[in-house]
């Protein structure tokens, strides 16, 4: 039972694991980039060029796709849409390069921003897509069928926005995972505890029967088999969330390059959890416990 507990106390950490939370306040996000990108106007009429440069990288590479911004308006938007802003905010860069008038360039910073505030507000009212899963084999490939094009044009930026997509479209797709798998562990580990229980309750049933004829009441016994059951479970859960967050850290860190950022409301959730697992799981093997008949048991002992 103890290793069936721990195995359900790793799930809780590997589901915080993967890039970013869907509920993420993306409206602070894009306040940053917003202020980032703003600087660009300024930048320019100081004739400072390395500056807007580092203004759009950061702007881009730094916080819409860092934060994962960027793959939740691919996931939850669409391609499309991420793709446009991409080139929006390209076209302020080549403005920039082309010696473009001031009122223009400062006119495709207004429409970036603007364009980035709008992505923003419906993605705050959009859910997520329920059939994700149909697509996402074909996305993946897709993403780097064109980074793939990419490198044969020599355009080296390019590939380095289409594997980054990929990248945390995989991770989304792990967490998405990790929940379908979360669930059906949890199903099949309520399962596994109570027939280890009722296993256990028919090699101790002897042991019952001499605690029943010694004046015990069947609460007593139930009491301390459940109290069992629960330090059980208390001590798997927490064994298991400390590897969880191990392995996930471990798979974040090899896998995409990225330090893990526990969740850690996700540890007392997890231990609770696993807590009341093993209490449900322990129930029906209570129960039999209050039907042991002493004297059945015992035989003529």
């Amino acid at each position: 039972m103890l290793l069936v507990v721990f195995c359900l106390g790793i799930i809780g950490p590997l589901l915080s694991a993967p890039a970013h939370a869907d509920d993420k306040d993306w409206s602070a996000v894009g306040d940053q980039m917003v202020a980032v990108i703003d600087q660009i106007p300024g930048q320019y009429q100081a004739q400072d060029q390395e500056g807007v440069e580092h203004s759009i990288r950061q702007a881009y590479y730094e916080i819409y796709q860092v934060s994962g911004l960027e793959a939740q308006i691919n996931h939850r938007l669409g391609d499309e849409r991420a793709d446009a802003f991409v080139a929006q905010l390209l076209s302020v860069r080549d403005l920039t390069r082309g010696a473009a008038p001031q009122a223009e360039v400062e006119a495709a910073v207004t429409a970036t921003t603007q364009m980035l505030r709008d992505d923003i507000a419906e993605l705050a009212s959009t859910p997520e897509l329920s059939d994700q899963w149909s697509r996402v084999g074909v996305r993946i490939t897709d993403k780097l069928a064109e980074a793939e094009q990419a490198y044969r044009a020599g355009n080296n930026d390019e590939v380095v926005r289409r594997i980054s997509q990929t990248e945390t479209g995989i991770a989304h797709t792990l967490q998405t995972l990790i929940w379908i798998v979360s669930i059906i562990i949890c199903l099949l580990t309520l399962i596994s505890i109570t027939a280890t229980l009722n296993a256990v309750v028919s090699e101790r049933a002897r042991e019952i029967g001499l605690k029943k004829a010694l004046g015990a009441v069947a609460k007593d016994v139930m009491s301390e088999f459940v109290g069992e059951s629960i330090l059980l479970g208390l001590i798997g859960g927490a064994v298991g969330v400390a590897a969880g967050i191990w392995i996930a850290n471990f798979i974040s860190t090899k896998a995409f390059a990225v330090q893990l950022d526990v969740n850690w409301w996700v540890v007392p959730i997890t231990l609770v959890f696993s807590v009341i697992i093993a209490l449900v799981g322990s129930l029906v093997p209570a129960r039999r416990i209050s039907r042991i008949n002493p004297v059945d048991v015992l035989g003529g002992e």
